[in-house]
């Protein structure tokens, strides 16, 4: 099989295990550049869990009050914006998933799966 699809028998062995490939590994490295801000960061973000949703601030704002307020930190934005997503799912801050229930009578919806057996 592996010479046919031209993969490495690793790869068709992992397939047979699992139709989803498996999720890379992500090394943790520190945040060095961030370290000088992330005292006024975390400060910044606690003042916006008592604020109105509309006065809170945004990665961006954030990064540029870091820039003029923490001069020592060489931070570039993207740097702020992560650590910024990420404090903001700590405290439940972030976007909320929704749900939307579906329902719908027995035989009204037919799913794509089954007319591809059908009609395929």
């Amino acid at each position: 099989m592996a010479r046919k699809l031209g993969v490495h028998q690793r790869m068709v062995g992992e397939a047979v295990v699992s139709a989803l490939p498996a999720r890379r590994k992500k090394k943790e490295r520190p945040c060095l550049k961030i370290a000088p801000a992330v005292a006024f960061i975390d400060e910044v973000l606690d003042v916006d869990r008592k604020a109105q949703r509309k006065r809170r601030h945004t990665a961006r704002r954030i990064w540029e009050r870091v820039r003029a307020e923490v001069p020592e930190c060489t931070a570039a934005e993207r740097t702020v914006r992560q650590y910024v997503e990420g404090r903001k799912q700590e405290q439940s801050l972030g976007p909320r998933e929704t749900f939307v229930p579906q329902s719908s009578e027995f035989g009204v919806e037919v799913q794509f799966a089954s007319l591809m057996q059908i009609f395929g």
